[in-house]
């Protein structure tokens, strides 16, 4: 079982491990926890976000992801954009994890310098994909983490995670975000709250039609 999960997703994650892992996932932890909105503030994540992405800032959105012990489920090599595609490509991830991330773990997997593909078709996971057939997950460069490292990687970046086999719960709370000179392009894709947070600088985009949508 895949709990919250888009169907065509589950079915892929289920061709990795058989369809017996599950996943949880909650969006926007800021919204629950003071500490988490101010971690988002913190110098030392912000300096180097604002080094990826300029001085402006603005937050897409968090989601947490726990994978339980011997159980949690993988998830297929995959970009990011066209969950929540922007103008001028500048969103990128964080992921802060909040407990030691290995291959027994179920830790993520990349292809680095993947991001200068830019976008390809059908690259969500959500469905068999003739762009991603050359990238299969087992060949992705796997991420050691340990708790308090974050990564971070453009949402063009192929990646995707392994099986939890290992007997601890496997928790990372995952941050999107844009340049503050960016902007969310109209998308049908809902299952993401854009938050339009300022994280630091200026959102040149915001208007008052928009703060009260």
């Amino acid at each position: 079982m895949k709990t919250s999960m888009h169907a065509g997703v589950a079915k892929n994650m289920d061709a990795l491990d058989g369809g017996a892992s599950t996943i949880i996932h909650t969006h926007n932890v800021h919204r629950y926890s003071a500490r988490w909105l101010q971690a988002l503030q913190d110098d030392r994540f912000l300096v180097i976000a604002q080094s990826l992405l300029g001085p402006d800032i603005v937050l897409h959105h968090t989601k947490l992801f726990q994978k339980p012990p011997s159980s949690g489920a993988p998830f297929p090599v995959h970009q990011d954009w066209s969950y929540f595609p922007t103008k001028y490509d500048t969103m990128i991830a964080a992921t802060v994890f909040l407990s030691d991330a290995d291959e027994a773990a179920g830790g993520i997997r990349v292809y680095p310098g993947s991001h200068k593909l830019g976008r390809l078709e059908n690259s969500s996971g959500m469905q068999p994909s003739e762009a991603l057939r050359p990238y299969p997950l087992a060949q992705a460069t796997p991420i050691n983490a340990q708790r308090g490292d974050v990564l971070f990687f453009s949402y063009f970046t192929l990646h995707g995670s392994l099986p939890n086999r290992s007997k601890n719960p496997r928790k990372t709370v995952l941050v999107q975000m844009h340049s503050g000179s960016d902007y969310l392009l109209d998308n049908s894709e809902s299952a993401h709250v854009n938050e339009q947070l300022v994280l630091a600088g200026w959102n040149h985009h915001m208007s008052r039609a928009r703060a009260e949508g």
